[in-house]
């Protein structure tokens, strides 16, 4: 990672609170290697990442840290909801094509080691409750390894803004140290956020969606200037640039 990450947060077990990490959002980005089933796209993958990860870095009901063991129960739905993934309807069959194309997923961690997040995974007969999925190990490693909070609310904000803006933000999260600003170059979009079509990352459209970020949220100002995107701390100065080429 070429920019230096932020203090660990301690965690914080309120319900509005979610977690993310580095190492394994998103599972599909460009930088990963390994094999990218068709159904790991979209926010949905993005989404489920961090739904994920939040069931493994605090109490559950629906997980067993034990047994690596998540049973989909109220705790994922909610989450599910609250994120953006509606449980019902169309919302019901893209988590369900998002959970099977995890369970035959794999990627590379930072070492170059192949990682498959699911050691076994038993579907339920219909829709999400019940649903069975064991972690691999090594997975569960990297979902607590320098982990970092992020609100419900800011992910329900993202909300209809799209996977740029949804991104951006999470590497907010991840990757804004203290103090500084965040550069990522125009030209690296592309080798950082998975699933950019050309059009999506036009400077017209950048601008607009940091635009967007900055009505809708008070933690950082987002700004696209000389070919690429800065992300500043909103509670003071910042005494410096770092720069984001990959992760």
């Amino acid at each position: 990672m070429t920019a230096a990450a932020h203090r660990l947060v301690v965690h914080d077990e309120r319900p509005e609170t979610c977690y993310v990490t580095a190492d394994t959002y998103p599972i599909n980005a460009p930088y990963r290697g390994g094999g990218k089933p068709s159904g790991l796209v979209g926010l949905f993958a993005r989404r489920m990442s961090i739904v994920f990860t939040t069931l493994v870095n605090r109490k559950s009901p629906d997980y067993d840290p034990e047994t690596l063991t998540l049973t989909l129960g109220k705790d994922f739905l909610r989450l599910c909801k609250r994120t953006g993934m509606y449980n019902n309807g169309g919302g019901i069959k893209q988590a369900r094509r998002t959970l099977l194309a995890y369970a035959t997923a794999e990627f590379e961690d930072r070492n170059g080691r192949t990682v498959k997040p699911i050691a076994s995974s038993i579907p339920a007969s219909r829709g999400l409750l019940g649903w069975v999925i064991v972690f691999d190990r090594d997975f569960v490693r990297l979902m607590k390894r320098n982990v970092r909070r992020v609100q419900l609310d800011d992910l329900a904000m993202l909300n209809g803004m799209g996977g740029v803006a949804f991104d951006l933000f999470i590497f907010a999260v991840l990757y804004a140290p203290d103090g500084k600003n965040l550069i990522i170059r125009h030209a690296d979009l592309g080798r950082l956020l998975p699933n950019l079509a050309h059009s999506t990352v036009a400077p017209q459209a950048i601008l607009d969606i940091t635009s967007r970020l900055n009505e809708n949220q008070s933690q950082w100002t987002f700004a696209y200037e000389n070919k690429s995107v800065r992300i500043s701390p909103r509670d003071g100065e910042a005494d410096g640039d770092v720069r984001l080429a990959s992760v």
